[in-house]
């Protein structure tokens, strides 16, 4: 739950700057997130929050603290993959993500939001899993 109550802490402070930012007249104007960026935002943080817990609970507090290089590895992975694809594909990749991505939004969010709800479900069977298993002496 702890993963939600941060995700709303961190778009609430966002949306502040933001507002701040355009207000002040500081440069260009900030666009406010969208429902997208939101629902985005969201689904990173459960992500992360999915791969932290059960590292955290196999390998306790001070082995977990590398836990930005997991974070790291789940957002700049797909990255890079996607990059390679674009580069050195003769287009059946770039094709297949076309069609993706021209699929209508609602679908994109339930499928996104059935993979983020199997995700986090995972996560929190293995995470009770080690932690009902775990010596506490």
């Amino acid at each position: 739950m702890s993963i939600f109550v941060y995700a709303v802490i961190g778009l609430t402070a966002g949306i502040v700057i933001a507002l701040i930012y355009n207000v002040l007249g500081l440069g260009e104007p900030v666009r406010y997130p969208a429902v997208k960026d939101l629902f985005g935002v969201l689904c990173g943080t459960v992500i992360i929050g999915a791969a932290y817990y059960p590292l955290y609970f196999k390998f306790g507090t001070i082995k977990t603290r590398l836990h930005f290089i997991v974070i790291l590895a789940i957002f700049l992975i797909p990255a890079g993959l996607v990059w390679l694809v674009e580069k050195y594909s003769q287009g059946t990749a770039v094709n297949l993500l076309t069609k993706v991505l021209n699929i209508p939004d609602w679908l994109q969010a339930v499928g996104c939001g059935v993979l983020i709800v199997t995700v986090l479900l995972v996560s929190l069977a293995v995470s009770l899993r080690i932690y009902e298993n775990k010596d506490i002496s």
